[in-house]
């Protein structure tokens, strides 16, 4: 379990590293304002010892949105600072659908996944609405064209559920693919909100934000979600957080693991009877 915490600096990370173990979370996942921070070499190691004094993995850094040649180069830079960390992972969200299509897409994520890979990275691309990869038949073209070995899929399983009416199905055909996992709820007015949006860039789309709430605030069916997943021990789930709810994000990251325990056992006991 890894916690998504975006709404931390990466100063507040070092002070909350220790809550975010005992909330139960053994990874971190990193975002370029973190990266951004630990520019300056001294904190840099500043954070890596208080992530390695308090057991905390770094699971996964968001890259960026790599769409032309300076962004896949930022991203590349971001993912070798990430590896420096340990990190194992590299997310990155494709450009605005309006911005372009698959074949696109591909190329960029085809470049970062060359230079990921010598640093030992996979690379998941992110599903993610206002871009070209929001349902599974995109999802599955998209992987097909990039054909690099890093190369995998960041399921958001609220961004799918905008788009895809069985979730639970949409996983299960996708679930060879995913090497990452962004786990969170969706409130059930976010497909009536998308539709009144221009929903062909990722700035439109930001206006979402709220939408992508904590783990049952919302109205999705987790517990099916959950167990629609791959089963694999290597694989990270990161617990999102989009939006600061409660009065200081380790408090909120608890909630949302307690939240996530709650729903991932409820997924086992059906799974077994």
């Amino acid at each position: 379990m890894c916690a998504g915490a975006q709404r931390a600096t990466a100063g507040e990370l070092i002070e909350i590293a220790g809550d975010l173990v005992a909330a139960g979370y053994v990874g971190i996942e990193l975002h370029p304002h973190h990266l951004a921070s630990i520019g300056d070499r001294v904190f840099r190691r500043r954070l890596a010892d208080a992530l390695a004094d308090a057991q905390l993995a770094v699971a996964a850094a968001y890259g960026g949105v790599p769409s032309d040649r300076p962004s896949v180069a930022l991203t590349n830079a971001r993912a070798q600072m990430a590896a420096d960390l340990g990190a194992e992972v590299v997310f990155v969200v494709p450009p605005s659908r309006r911005d372009g299509g698959l074949a696109q897409t591909a190329e960029c994520v085809r470049e970062v996944c060359v230079s990921a890979g010598r640093f030992g990275l996979s690379v998941a691309v992110h599903n993610h609405a206002g871009t070209s990869v929001t349902t599974v038949a995109e999802v599955l073209e998209l992987i097909e064209l990039i054909n690099r070995p890093e190369a995998g899929l960041c399921l958001d399983i609220a961004h799918l559920a905008l788009f895809e009416d069985d979730l639970a199905a949409a996983i299960g055909e996708l679930a060879p693919l995913v090497n990452y996992v962004h786990f969170k709820d969706l409130e059930g007015w976010a497909r009536d909100g998308l539709a009144k949006l221009g929903g062909d860039t990722l700035e439109e789309v930001a206006k979402l934000t709220s939408a992508y709430t904590d783990i049952g605030a919302g109205a999705l069916d987790l517990v099916a979600a959950d167990r629609a997943l791959p089963a694999r021990d290597d694989l990270w789930t990161a617990i999102e957080m989009e939006t600061l709810r409660a009065p200081t994000v380790a408090e909120q990251c608890a909630f949302n693991a307690d939240a996530y325990r709650a729903v991932h056992n409820r997924s086992i006991a059906g799974s077994a009877t």
